[in-house]
């Protein structure tokens, strides 16, 4: 793929990691708010945790992208694919390194 294409792919793709970024902060702000009927989920303690993960995921992605390390694979160091990316907008791995995992010093988040 030619570099522009690469590069209107990623303008992209921070589109979507800004729009996960929002949707996982309102989530977190709703899983927040008190219960009125005082009836609480059990499962509230558990999707926030996973929510913050995520979150996590995406703020890392979007601190890549500005340092233009974004789709750049932290374990080997090759493009990941953009098809994965769109799946995937905070993966950090390619394919072939997220099936390696956990491997001794392969760093993929």
């Amino acid at each position: 793929m030619d570099t522009r294409g690469r590069q209107r792919d990623l303008d992209m793709l921070r589109v979507l990691l800004h729009e996960h970024r929002d949707r996982y902060r309102t989530q977190l702000r709703l899983l927040n708010q008190p219960q009125h009927d005082g009836a609480g989920t059990t499962e509230q303690p558990a999707l926030a945790a996973l929510t913050w993960r995520r979150l996590d995921d995406v703020e890392h992605a979007l601190h890549a992208l500005d340092r233009g390390r974004y789709g750049m694979c932290t374990g080997c160091g090759a493009d990941i694919r953009i098809d994965q990316l769109i799946r995937q907008p905070a993966s950090s791995c390619c394919l072939g390194c997220s099936r390696r995992e956990p491997e001794p010093g392969l760093h993929c988040r």
